[in-house]
């Protein structure tokens, strides 16, 4: 028997059965979907819960400050590195923004924490 006669033969051979979903199939797809994908939802929840509360924390007590652009990156969206000076000393944070129009060497007003100046918010608007 030749090589080419075979695989028409073992292709016969083989034949799909459907593919019937039982109650408990559907139980166990469901749970692995959970284990896979629960994790990484409950992940991006709690991130964006800190990114809200420090927000409110910057904005409760707020101040303004000239600071320059030294870094723009885009990874999924737009992120701005800034240099400013509180009190004669320097600080560089990032934060993201959704504005495209900035340059690096551009001047921005930013909102500092007065309790803890390492935490910015680039407001743009």
């Amino acid at each position: 028997m030749k090589r080419k006669d075979r695989n028409l033969y073992s292709s016969e051979v083989i034949k799909q059965k459907p593919v019937v979903w039982t109650n408990r199939g559907r139980f166990k797809l469901f749970i692995a979907f959970l284990l896979l994908f629960g994790p990484f939802v409950l992940f991006l929840k709690y991130s964006r819960e800190e990114e809200l509360k420090e927000i409110k924390f910057i904005e409760s007590n707020y101040r303004l400050v000239k600071a320059k652009i030294v870094r723009k990156s885009t990874y999924k969206g737009w992120t701005l590195t800034v240099e400013y000076s509180i009190n004669n000393k320097k600080y560089r944070e990032s934060d993201g923004v959704t504005s495209n129009s900035l340059k690096v060497g551009d001047s921005i007003w930013i909102k500092y924490s007065k309790s803890n100046p390492d935490l910015i918010n680039i407001d743009l608007n």
